[in-house]
């Protein structure tokens, strides 16, 4: 299934995201579509790069290289810990643009069109599909906080990314430089942190950092039932109050 995403991102690349960690994949088994989709592409993949390399295709390159820096990075021989992130198929892109091209290059020819004066025109969707969506995400990263708030928004499934929000924005209202909206900040930052604790009932920073919050904001009784949940998972802090 992680195959089928990969395939899916390097051909339509507009729902990016930094974290591919807990919930933001489903579980799949094999009786889900696209466990079987994804096997089957990586497959064709396979027999099409034998099948350049028997015949001494220029498909050969673009394929093997695509093919092997997919496999270096999609924890089939080696365990990378972590599920999938659009980093790692950064190298794989490379054999996809080239097949890409190429492809219509040669699909060209063999319709005995000119390559010349056709190509350009084939390729200016493309120029202007795929620099929309660099134009469109780049702004995403201009911090740590523009990028985890993007996300959030569109996987807000991810528990990683939640937690991340609550901690930024709870950083954020005890900025000086964002005094006149703390209250804002740190209303928004309890809700990622409580969303966090739902989807993942052991992370422990969340409980910790929420503990703190609680307690600054509305008195030990309501910071006590996080500090004893993040005793319980993580063995206690000096931090805690007794």
């Amino acid at each position: 299934f992680i195959h089928l995403k990969y395939f899916l991102l390097l051909l339509f690349p507009f729902v990016m995201n930094s974290d591919y960690g807990y919930q933001v994949i489903p579980y799949q088994s094999f009786s889900d579509a696209g466990t079987w989709i994804g096997g089957f592409l990586l497959l064709a993949l396979l027999v099409a790069a034998l099948w350049a390399l028997r015949k001494k295709s220029w498909f050969t390159f673009p394929l093997w290289f695509a093919l092997l820096t997919l496999l270096l990075v999609d924890n089939v021989f080696f365990n990378i810990g972590t599920t999938m992130g659009e980093r790692l198929v950064y190298h794989t892109s490379l054999g996809t643009s080239i097949l890409l091209v190429a492809g219509l290059h040669e699909g060209m020819k063999r319709l005995q069109l000119s390559s010349w004066a056709g190509l350009p025109i084939l390729l200016l969707p493309l120029l202007i599909y795929y620099g929309y969506a660099t134009l469109h995400r780049n702004p995403d990263w201009k911090n740590n906080f523009t990028l985890t708030m993007a996300d959030v928004q569109t996987h807000p499934t991810s528990a990683t990314l939640n937690g991340n929000a609550f901690s930024l924005l709870a950083e954020r209202s005890e900025s000086p430089r964002f005094r006149q909206e703390a209250p804002l900040w740190l209303d928004s930052a309890i809700r990622y942190g409580r969303k966090a604790l739902a989807m993942h009932p052991k992370f422990t920073t969340v409980y910790k950092n929420m503990g703190i919050i609680m307690q600054n904001k509305y008195g030990p009784d309501s910071a006590e039932v996080y500090w004893i949940k993040f005793i319980e998972y993580a063995g206690g802090d000096p931090d805690i109050p007794e």
